[in-house]
């Protein structure tokens, strides 16, 4: 009910829209979170100019794979995506897999792609900011409560 209303108030700010996806995996059941935010801008990233995009995190963890964190941003034919992983095997697991995602997304009638795995170390600490509200439930732009002194 939380996410709910945090969500509900998101639209009305045209805020965070946050998603929680359960799932099964063989260690039994997980939930991937997805938090999406228009960003305002559209082609050349100058505002009020075409379509706006989406700037998208996705936070998973897998038992064999790790802690899994997507920074991406998607507008018209245009997808930038860093998959951030803590285990070097994952890394480049990734990197082998993103030529095929890749050609993959161009059929789908993406010209702009940017594809790139990282180890999770090398995530932005304003990024990593924003995982930690994503993970804890709390959006970082909405304030639920006000306290004044």
């Amino acid at each position: 009910e939380t996410q709910q209303a945090v969500n509900l108030l998101a639209q009305l700010d045209s805020g965070v829209f946050e998603l929680q996806i359960p799932f099964f995996t063989s260690a039994g059941f997980s939930t991937a979170l997805l938090a999406m935010e228009p960003d305002g801008h559209g082609a050349g990233g100058e505002p009020g100019r075409g379509k706006s995009g989406f700037s998208l995190l996705f936070m998973l963890d897998l038992e064999h794979f790790g802690h899994t964190r997507i920074d991406a941003h998607i507008s018209d034919n245009e997808l930038r995506a860093v998959f951030f992983v803590d285990n070097e095997r994952s890394v480049q697991i990734i990197r082998q897999e993103l030529f095929g995602f890749r050609e993959i997304l161009l059929a789908l009638g993406y010209s702009n792609l940017h594809l790139a795995a990282k180890p999770l170390k090398d995530l932005p600490a304003d990024k990593q900011e924003k995982f930690a509200a994503l993970a804890a439930g709390a959006l970082s732009s909405i304030h639920l409560l006000d306290m004044k002194a």
